[in-house]
């Protein structure tokens, strides 16, 4: 595939990295370096993971964004794409300044919703732009691991009892309609430092992995920010990213009252995404599949952002 996507002859072709979905391959030819990015197959998961990011990467170059890969080309069978290569290291300890940097590449792409060809895009995936969406989409999740036996006690005991009042509660609230289209931004979605590097002679961070790329409320995207389980920020740093990124839409005079509501909610639907793999087991007698320092360090990271999300939520009443 790197072949075809090139014009001459392949050097050298190393795997670079997995996600949970995607695969890096880093690419040799001629002196240059480039990285491939492999996405499911379709028949595995429908939504166009290469047509978004494709678009999503083009349109951020094409209005000066330099701190995401250039994409040069991609297969016609909606799996590859070829990049630049990004020299660069994970972000494993991140600084203030980084968390500048992450919320300035946020905003960045907020301001290009008002762009020629912004409207080309659609949702992003998983968007939420009601408290209906996210209720949805918990209620699937929880669905999915209903039946894992290792997790009934937490499932029912505690995220399902949690969700039942928060939903009822949240439809009650003033904010519980969609957000109008004109509050609505494009938005990075699945940003952070998770999803950047840092490169190795300048420092600069470049960010990754577009594929989720459309519109969505952006009360959305910072509460995605502020309770990821791969950054789960201090809460002062959260209480951060919601003000300033609640400054970047002063339109938006309900922006803080639709965090207050649907805060909980998110983090309740990060809970369970975390408990996602053991949806596997379902059915099962047992859960001997997965070791139980495994099935404890998620069960661990649930709670944490449980916890994350009821401290923040205090210091935004």
């Amino acid at each position: 595939m790197a072949q075809s996507l090139l014009p001459s002859a392949v050097d050298r072709v190393a795997s670079a990295g997995s996600g949970a979905n995607s695969h890096v391959y880093r690419v040799e030819c001629e002196g240059a370096v480039y990285a491939l990015k492999q996405y499911p197959r379709l028949d595995k998961d429908p939504r166009p993971r290469q047509e978004t990011e494709w678009r999503a990467l083009t349109f951020m170059r094409l209005h000066g964004m330099e701190n995401v890969p250039r994409a040069i080309k991609r297969s016609d069978d909606g799996r590859f794409t070829l990049l630049d290569w990004v020299e660069g290291r994970p972000i494993d300890k991140y600084s203030d300044d980084d968390l500048t940097a992450l919320i300035r590449f946020v905003i960045g792409v907020f301001k290009l919703s008002e762009k020629e060809g912004a409207q080309d895009f659609g949702p992003a995936s998983e968007a939420c732009l009601s408290t209906e969406d996210i209720i949805v989409q918990v209620s699937f999740r929880l669905r999915q691991l209903r039946d894992v036996p290792f997790l009934g006690d937490f499932i029912e005991g505690n995220l399902r009892t949690a969700f039942e009042y928060l939903s009822a509660r949240t439809k009650r609230s003033r904010t519980a309609g969609a957000v109008v289209s004109q509050h609505r931004r494009l938005v990075p979605a699945d940003t952070g430092f998770h999803n950047a590097l840092r490169q190795r002679h300048t420092g600069r961070l470049v960010f990754l992995d577009f594929d989720y790329f459309g519109w969505d409320d952006p009360v959305k995207l910072a509460s995605d920010i502020m309770l990821h389980p791969a950054m789960l920020l201090e809460k002062h740093e959260a209480i951060r990213v919601a003000m300033v990124l609640g400054a970047a839409v002063p339109e938006d005079r309900a922006f803080r009252d639709r965090l207050q509501d649907r805060l909980k909610l998110l983090a309740l639907r990060w809970a369970l995404i975390v408990l996602k793999p053991f949806a596997a087991a379902a059915g099962a007698v047992s859960g001997a599949e997965f070791p139980a320092v495994e099935i404890e360090r998620r069960l661990a990271l649930a709670n944490q952002i449980l916890d994350a999300a009821d401290k923040i939520w205090a210091s935004l009443e």
